[in-house]
């Protein structure tokens, strides 16, 4: 299933090493936000490990899950096209 990951991190260190983790599940798409297509029990994992990584007072993950009819239908203008498939 597809999803978008985007976070708002006030640690550098702790911005980089969700960062590190992200890009190595799915592929940036801006400074702070990913495109991930991942199983749901991957993405299990994945939110147990984001969460003990942030400061829940000061920290935000968001994850949006991604209709696949939607994901397949987005449009993109750029230099970074990640999906290129037009309604």
């Amino acid at each position: 299933m597809p999803y978008i990951i985007c976070y708002d991190i006030t640690s550098n260190k702790t911005r980089k090493i969700i960062h590190d983790t992200l890009i190595t599940q799915g592929e940036k798409v801006n400074l702070s936000v990913f495109e991930l297509d991942l199983k749901e029990c991957k993405l299990n994992s994945l939110i147990i490990k984001l969460n003990l990584l942030i400061n829940p007072k000061t920290d935000t993950i968001k994850i949006y899950k991604i209709p696949t009819k939607t994901y397949l239908n987005t449009i993109t203008i750029g230099t970074n096209p990640i999906s290129t498939n037009y309604i």
